[in-house]
């Protein structure tokens, strides 16, 4: 499988870091399931495939180390991804039921975050993503200046190691009924809009897929981490 040269500097501009060996590039893809079933047909080495409930993710090791992440968006129904948001903070409190403080700084590999550190990464993520999304459901229309920001400097900036997570937990469960009550009342909540600084037109639907499948992603992770300590 070869293919033609191209030059990746352009989606690597905004990248927080610099790649570097074992850590992920990430790139949108398409077919994704079928690459990874010619992948494993060729008997490729250093390939994985993850499925998700709203994406694909193929994994390929390149050979100085590079992790190469392509990912691929699926078409769901709008009651997919509603019931998807939704049903997180549910999710969350299961995955965590049963476990005590210690246990939160458990990890499910040397290098990985831990049980707290993964909650309070996923509660930010709704937090400030949550922005745009009223934004677009108050605007819908409007140039939205979105401002990134780093998870691994905020880990360390806001002392994830060291914070009890019950009160963000519950922010999690709250913020999420806050936006589905305001999309209750809005008939055309996930159509609206807001434009990003580049053109590029983000729908409450796009972010709300997004949250969902990003929660649900790492929700995984604490259950990976429990199975690792026989939790």
């Amino acid at each position: 499988m070869t293919h033609p040269a191209v030059d990746v500097g352009v989606f690597l501009k905004a990248a927080f870091d610099e790649p570097a060996p074992g850590k992920r590039v990430y790139f949108q893809g398409s077919n994704l399931k079928r690459l990874a079933e010619d992948c494993a047909s060729h008997r490729l080495a250093d390939v994985s495939f993850e499925q998700e409930e709203y994406w694909h993710t193929l994994v390929i090791s390149d050979p100085d180390g590079y992790l190469l992440s392509f990912h691929e968006e699926l078409d769901v129904s709008d009651e997919q991804i509603i019931s998807g948001y939704q049903r997180g903070p549910i999710l969350l409190q299961e995955a965590l039921t049963g476990l005590d403080e210690r246990q939160f700084d458990l990890r499910r590999a040397p290098g990985k975050w831990s049980i707290r550190e993964t909650v309070l990464h996923l509660v930010d993520s709704d937090v400030t993503t949550a922005i745009t999304m009223k934004f677009a459901l108050a605007e819908p229309g409007r140039i939205f200046t979105r401002s990134s920001y780093n998870p691994d400097q905020w880990a360390v900036g806001a002392a994830y190691a060291r914070r009890p997570i019950h009160v963000e937990v519950q922010l999690f469960s709250l913020m999420r009924q806050h936006i589905l009550g305001i999309c209750h009342v809005l008939p055309d909540a996930l159509d609206r809009t807001v434009v990003r600084e580049n053109g590029e037109v983000v729908s409450v639907r796009f972010l709300m897929k997004l949250l969902a499948g990003h929660a649900m992603g790492h929700i995984n992770q604490v259950w990976e981490t429990r199975r690792v300590h026989n939790l």
